[in-house]
């Protein structure tokens, strides 16, 4: 558990998907808006966040910014969600907590 004195310290990860998500959502002005949230000090979108360079963007942030919770917003966790545990685990500086949003099929269209 994170102690109540440690600020929260965000990063949120959009995910393009291709156009899967791209193609239905301005993933550029989510992660723009996500940006502005309280607490979130980093927020970045990718084409394909679950690639090993979305992952060791997502590490360097972890280490670089002293993130202490990780949202992701991509496709479903069934094809991902230990890929993202893993990655968030990696840099083992103190518990992430993984929040996940699937963004792929619920999009209106």
């Amino acid at each position: 558990m994170i102690p109540d004195s440690m600020p929260l310290r965000v990063g949120v990860y959009i995910c393009h998907c291709g156009v899967n998500i791209a193609g239905k959502v301005d993933v550029a002005d989510v992660s723009e808006w996500a940006g502005s949230l309280p607490h979130v000090v980093i927020s970045r979108n990718y084409k394909f966040m679950c690639s090993e360079p979305g992952q060791a963007m997502i590490e360097t942030d972890i280490r670089d910014h002293g993130l202490n919770r990780v949202v992701v917003a991509s496709c479903s966790p069934r094809l991902h969600g230990k890929t993202f545990m893993e990655t968030c685990r990696r840099p083992g500086s103190i518990l992430i907590i993984l929040i996940w949003r699937r963004s792929g099929n619920r999009c209106p269209g």
